[in-house]
């Protein structure tokens, strides 16, 4: 370009600082807009969410029911497990053997020793 003898050099430099300039308001103005829209954020942070200090209660009480119904399903699957090993290894209680052989005879009363 300046090799070029129809350039004029103050031209040229008085373009440059006008742009120069045209390019710094347009950055003070983004920069503005843009610390407006972070302040603005924060206050609408601080005015519509929780906060971690006031959650903690509401986590701790959630976190208690979760562990106490897991608790439950975990405790009745340990049950179901030991009665059904029980259960295979017992005698069926008497009325179910009533039900299966009636005419089975019934223990005889206990005798007495002084007669």
């Amino acid at each position: 370009m300046a090799t070029d003898p129809n350039i004029n050099i103050r031209e040229l430099i008085a373009r440059i600082d006008e742009r120069t300039l045209t390019l710094l308001k347009s950055h003070e103005s983004l920069k503005v807009t843009l610390e407006s829209q972070v302040d603005h954020l924060y206050t609408d942070i601080e005015k519509h969410y929780t906060k971690r200090s006031d959650f903690e209660p509401v986590k701790k009480l959630v976190f208690g029911f979760v562990g106490f119904i897991l608790l439950s399903v975990g405790g009745m699957f340990i049950g179901l497990i030991v009665k059904s090993n029980n259960a295979a290894s017992m005698e069926p209680p008497p009325a179910i053997m009533r039900q299966v052989a009636p005419s089975m005879p019934k223990e005889p009363p206990p005798q007495s020793l002084g007669k």
